[in-house]
């Protein structure tokens, strides 16, 4: 009995092993593939990818702040974003909080969304959808950065790839411990 034990570990062991070898090798594939992985592998992509876009949301509050001199209204989306994903929000709380956050962003913008920040904004308002919404997170969290430097754009794209296969490599070795993803 022992012996099948010691034999159970022993793969285990490699597994764990050649998953993290998999995962090192990850920080050259592009997020676009990333992100179809964990939509693959995922046995819960969906609350997975809420809380990957609520990650990227949160990264680029700093701009956001910089810009607006205000982030109590976009931290309070994406609060209620993370909320929801993790099973302990409404989607009314959600849309509320995203709608709210949207229509500050509109008046301190005088209603016109001009810059990439303000753009980044809106996407994190938004952040409802799944697998969308950590792509148009990534999108809006890159262009923001963007608006700072080109520097910053291609450190939020390593930022967001090292997120990405953080949570990928979370995903092959216990699998997610994410709720449903689909609120209370």
């Amino acid at each position: 009995m022992s012996e099948l034990v010691e034999k159970d570990e022993a793969s285990q062991s490699k597994t764990a092993e050649a998953v993290n070898s998999a995962v090192d090798e990850l920080s050259t594939v592009a997020l676009g593939q990333l992100l179809k992985l964990i939509q693959n592998e995922s046995p819960n992509p969906e609350g997975d990818f809420r809380t990957l876009a609520c990650d990227f949301a949160e990264h680029v509050v700093p701009l956001y702040e910089k810009a607006f001199g205000e982030k109590r209204k976009l931290m309070a989306a994406i609060e209620a974003a993370r909320a929801f994903a993790l099973g302990k929000g409404t989607q009314s709380e959600l849309l509320a909080a995203s709608f709210d956050a949207v229509e500050h962003i509109a008046g301190i913008s005088g209603g016109k969304i001009d810059n990439a920040a303000g753009y980044a904004a809106v996407a994190a308002s938004r952040v409802t959808g799944a697998a969308t919404a950590a792509s148009t997170w990534s999108t809006a969290s890159w262009a923001a950065s963007a608006w700072t430097s080109l520097e910053s754009q291609d450190d939020e794209r390593d930022w967001q790839r090292e997120q990405a296969s953080k949570l990928l490599k979370r995903i092959r070795t216990k699998g997610s411990e994410r709720p449903n993803g689909q609120g209370a």
